[in-house]
């Protein structure tokens, strides 16, 4: 079977499942999206556009990671509950 150059990524970013390589697991694809873009107006020399979505970015990567620590609290706070009842339910020596 021949390398077709850019056949794998277009593969494996059309397949559901999959997903995008991040040092952060807290980054939506959104913010992903934008970073990219940021990248490449950086890169192409249009640096009104890389400031715009520097800002942009910013507020998005702030987002999630706020999102992503409410989530992780939320879920602590239900096995907190859930073990207190556990704890209510079992007979008292």
């Amino acid at each position: 079977m021949a390398y077709i150059p850019g056949r794998s990524e277009r593969c494996c970013k059309n397949r559901p499942g999959l997903s995008r390589p991040s040092k952060n697991d807290w980054l939506t694809y959104e913010t992903l999206d934008i970073i990219d873009q940021k990248r490449a107006a950086r890169l192409s020399g249009n640096m009104s556009e890389y400031k715009a979505l520097c800002a942009k970015s910013k507020e998005s990567v702030l987002r999630d990671k706020q999102q992503w620590a409410d989530n992780i609290a939320s879920e602590a706070e239900k096995a907190l509950q859930c073990e207190g009842r556990v704890l209510q339910l079992s007979p008292s020596p």
